[in-house]
């Protein structure tokens, strides 16, 4: 026995100029169409409408059921979850950074060490603890007269040793494997070295051994003593 006006005030007047829709007022939805008497829809059987008139039909969804609750607990929750996020993004932020520095670091270091050691005029190679190649320089390919190819990844001994003197370098190396010690390492000697065509030439030779990955590496320099002899 009231309005609608009057037991939900301000919102009558939205519905009564508007044939349909849906509108927000005070906190609480409204959804509402009109239902004219001249229909044909599920209104006319159940209800005698009146030539003269328009039924509106109204749903409310009232304000406390559209507020979600604010618990404590969920509250607790958000911020902690918020702050751990914040805390991840600058981790991941810090390290990325400092991941990038230190490549862009590495990649200089490499850089110089490129550049020095094609500027010797020593042969230079890098050999694992099984005495395969892992690196020479230009003046290494052109002294043995070998190109990376050929060589990187093989066993170094097999193309610069003398063949009767290849039994004993391969004998050196389950020793340097374990210790790092061996009778090249940390001396100067001269050896007489194989070209890769076969010709025999005098070199004077030092090799030092260094550990890095659980693994011993031997970096050696030759310089071809032939003009000195």
């Amino acid at each position: 026995n009231q309005t609608l006006e009057a037991a939900w005030p301000g919102a009558w007047k939205i519905i009564a100029d508007g044939e349909r829709g849906q509108f927000v007022h005070d906190g609480a939805l409204y959804t509402f169409d009109t239902v004219n008497a001249e229909s044909q829809g599920g209104m006319q059987s159940a209800v005698g409408l009146h030539a003269a008139e328009n039924w509106k039909i109204v749903a409310r969804v009232s304000p406390g059921r559209l507020t979600p609750p604010h618990a404590t607990t969920f509250s607790v929750m958000t911020g902690g979850l918020l702050a751990l996020l914040a805390a991840l993004s600058w981790l991941w932020a810090s390290g990325r950074t400092r991941r990038d520095m230190i490549q862009a670091e590495l990649a200089e270091n490499a850089e110089q060490f490129r550049a020095m050691s094609e500027a010797t005029q020593d042969a230079l190679v890098m050999t694992d603890d099984a005495g395969l190649v892992v690196f020479l320089n230009d003046a290494a390919e052109r002294m043995f007269a070998l190109s990376r190819h050929e060589i990187v990844g093989r066993m170094l001994h097999e193309f610069v040793t003398r063949p009767g003197e290849l039994g004993k370098a391969r004998e050196g190396f389950p020793g340097f494997a374990k210790t790092g010690q061996g009778a090249v390492i940390n001396a100067l000697h001269e050896y007489e070295a194989c070209r890769g065509d076969g010709t025999v030439f005098p070199v004077e030779l030092s090799v030092a051994a260094f550990r890095r990955a659980g693994r011993w590496w031997a970096v050696g320099t030759a310089r071809d003593i032939s003009e000195r002899k």
